[in-house]
């Protein structure tokens, strides 16, 4: 049987923490528990875990575990969410049903905004035959995306 138990702080016992959704940054309105670490790779802060957990979370992450530093979660410091708010969940979904209607996904590499292009529009077409002549996708229906230099959103700014 594993070894359940949650991580206590030696300072704090439990530590809650509220939690944010980690592609909006808005809080969840949930809250979790024990003594929470950050892996630091780089200068950056690349996930939360407990300390049990760093091999775990580092080859998921695909970074070895001896570059990878710990440091102590703040005691009223806010933590990703394990899932996504329900607003980009909705989003995310909304996305999803375009590309299966015969969109496509899109990033745009100046500002960050993602979403997905109506299958009518003219990129589309162009989009999937080069991807299924170079044999990034199987079938001309199959899921695909483009990063984009530039898009509406960083137009219009």
């Amino acid at each position: 049987m594993k070894n359940r138990t949650i991580p206590l702080s030696p300072h704090g016992g439990l530590t809650p923490h509220l939690t944010y959704c980690q592609h909006c940054g808005q809080q969840t309105g949930e809250i979790t528990v024990g003594h929470l670490f950050w892996l630091m790779h780089e200068g950056e802060r690349v996930a939360c875990c407990y300390k049990k957990h760093k091999a775990k979370v580092c080859k998921r992450l695909g970074i070895d575990p001896r570059q990878v530093t710990l440091v102590e979660v703040g005691p009223w410091e806010q933590v990703p969410a394990n899932d996504l708010c329900d607003q980009c969940k909705q989003a995310e979904a909304e996305v999803r049903q375009v590309v299966e209607l015969g969109g496509i996904f899109f990033r745009c590499q100046k500002c960050g905004a993602e979403g997905a292009i109506l299958g009518q529009h003219p990129i589309v077409s162009e989009v999937r035959e080069s991807a299924l002549k170079d044999g990034l996708i199987a079938k001309l229906e199959d899921p695909v995306g483009i990063l984009l230099t530039d898009c509406p959103q960083c137009s219009e700014g």
